[in-house]
């Protein structure tokens, strides 16, 4: 590739970043949320959010040179009064208070941090370095 300034040959780098982490970055971390919330809620106790809404519906992608990350987990309406697309996942998440004002303690009132687990994993296991190294392997340009 022959490139005619230091502007060209950024912005064809930068290009070539933005497309490994939208298409090879974005496929480990899309997966890492899904096998959090497999594992930390499904799989603790998998008939509580049957009807609650999906925690494994997520849309990944870049902004700038930045991976981003928007949850599509809506409730089930029938259970809240809101469509906020993020309720579901922030309720799991966070925790959240006891709307019926007696003393029982539910378990969606416990925080269960599993987008905070599977970035702790990401991180640790290092496999969004690795996916970014192999991708711009891929695509031609040589990285340590």
């Amino acid at each position: 590739m022959k490139v005619n300034s230091i502007a060209e040959l950024r912005s064809y780098i930068e290009k070539q970043i933005q497309d490994t982490l939208s298409k090879d970055v974005a496929k480990k971390v899309k997966g890492a949320l899904i096998a959090s919330a497999e594992e930390n809620i499904y799989n603790t106790d998998p008939t509580m959010y049957v009807h609650r809404g999906s925690l494994k519906e997520y849309d990944v992608y870049v902004e700038g040179m930045r991976l981003s990350v928007e949850t599509f987990s809506t409730p089930n309406l029938s259970y809240v009064s809101t469509a906020d697309a993020s309720f579901t996942a922030t309720i799991v998440q966070q925790g959240a208070s006891n709307p019926f004002n007696d003393r029982t303690e539910y378990s969606w009132m416990k925080p269960r941090p599993f987008i905070h687990m599977a970035t702790e994993e990401l991180e640790w296991n290092n496999e969004p370095r690795a996916s970014l190294r192999s991708g711009l392997r891929a695509r031609g340009l040589k990285v340590k």
